[in-house]
Order: structure tokens, then C-alpha cells, then sequence
């Protein structure tokens, strides 16, 4: 199965590059702001939690209303916690939250509608991740004291995640880009070793930002600084 959506992402990512040939290329750089949790079978109360993400990007146009969006981003997920009990009589609440940090590579295929000076771009596509560190923060509190131990659960965990990705970007003036997408996750994130949490996957809804300029504008400019 990894196998398969690692060979359909690369052939598209060529098949892109193959037919933007004639059309100039954008690239610019992105981020945003995450809001992740998991979706398994558990029988604690899940929370999401909210993260960081943030890469660069290339857009290649393959016809008028057909834009292939590649990007790489570092991105973080995961989830969060929390109950309350007691010790010796006096109440405390605990809260866990666990985060994960991703390289990931997204490839989206959007739609693209002009209104000038805005484009409309709604797309779908998938992305492959791979885990770079995960670490799980428990905080107790009680009596308004708070204490917090972090560990690792990197060794937990499986390297690899992949994903189905649904949204809509807007860009004004060629240039400034904001936008929702939502990526759902398909791969088991924990590792099948790892005693009662089976089944979960990454759910993530992401606000995006982001700047872009055509290549050939990006060459002018260097053209023109540097007397090339």
C-alpha cells in the first residue's frame, strides 16, 4: 500500500513538471496554523491541539483551469487530554498533550477560476510524511501549582503517514494566497507493537498562508539587480 501512493506521487509529481514545460511556474513559501487530533478507538476523551506548519511550494500551470500545487512543509499534529483525580483527599487535574513533528510533501490538484483579481482554487490531492520527533507533555495541577514532564515517544511510533488532502485556496493579484484544507489521514501513526492504541490516524484542519511570484517575474528581478 506504501508502496503504491509513493509511486502514484512521484509520477504525478513528473507528469506535472512535464506538462508545465510551456507555462511559467510559480513558487513562494507558506504556513499556517494547525488544529489536530486522532481518530481511533479510545476510551479517553480526545482533544485537538494546535500546531505550527510551515515550507515552500511551487505551482505549475498544466492547462487554463488545471493548476498542480507541490510542497514541502514542516508540520506539526497530534492531540490532547485531560481528566481530574485525587490524592490523599485533594483534587488535581492532569492534562497530556502529545505532538507531532512531520516533513511533509503534499501534491494537490486545483481547480483554478478566475475572477480577476482573485483566483478560486479548490483542490484535492495527497501527501506522504515522514516522522521527524513526537513527544508527549504531562502537566499536573493542583492548588494552582503546575508541574510538566516531557518525554519522548518517537520509538512509538511508525515513520511513515499518508493522506487524502480536501480544501480551497484564494490568491489576490497573482500573489498573496490564503486558504482551509483539510488532511485525513490513512496510515496507523502508532506502531502495531505498541499495546492499546491501535487504529489511530491524523486528522488535521489547516488555516494557510502563503506568497507567491512566477518564476519568470523572480528572473526579471534577479535580472535586473544584478545586471544579468
Amino acid at each position: 500500500m506504501k508502496k503504491c501512493i509513493l509511486l502514484v506521487f512521484v509520477l504525478t509529481l513528473l507528469w506535472s513538471v512535464a506538462y508545465a514545460e510551456s507555462n511559467s511556474p510559480s513558487i513562494g513559501i507558506v504556513g499556517g496554523l494547525n488544529l489536530s487530533n486522532v481518530g481511533g478507538k479510545s476510551n479517553s476523551k480526545l482533544d485537538p491541539t494546535p500546531g505550527f506548519r510551515g515550507g515552500a511550494t511551487m505551482l505549475f500551470p498544466v492547462v487554463d483551469v488545471i493548476v498542480l500545487q507541490a510542497e514541502m512543509n514542516l508540520t506539526m499534529k497530534g492531540t490532547s487530554t485531560s481528566y481530574k483525580d485525587t490524592y490523599d483527599g485533594y483534587p488535581y487535574d492532569v492534562d497530556i498533550t502529545d505532538t507531532y513533528t512531520y516533513l511533509e510533501a503534499p501534491l494537490l490538484m486545483k481547480l483554478n477560476l478566475e475572477l480577476k483579481p482573485i483566483q478560486i482554487q479548490p483542490y484535492i490531492g495527497a501527501s506522504l510524511a515522514y516522522l521527524l520527533g513526537a513527544s508527549t507533555t504531562t502537566t499536573v495541577t493542583m492548588d494552582y501549582d503546575s508541574e510538566s514532564e516531557s518525554a519522548s515517544m518517537k520509538q512509538y511510533m511508525n515513520n511513515v503517514d499518508a493522506g487524502i488532502n480536501i480544501g480551497m485556496d484564494i490568491i489576490v493579484f497573482d500573489q498573496f494566497m490564503a486558504g482551509l484544507r483539510y488532511n485525513y489521514g490513512l496510515l496507523d501513526i502508532y506502531d502495531k507493537d505498541y499495546p492499546g492504541l491501535k487504529g489511530y490516524k491524523n486528522r488535521t484542519f489547516m488555516l494557510n498562508f502563503g506568497y507567491v511570484m512566477k518564476l519568470n517575474t523572480l528572473l526579471d528581478i534577479n535580472k535586473e539587480m544584478f545586471g544579468l
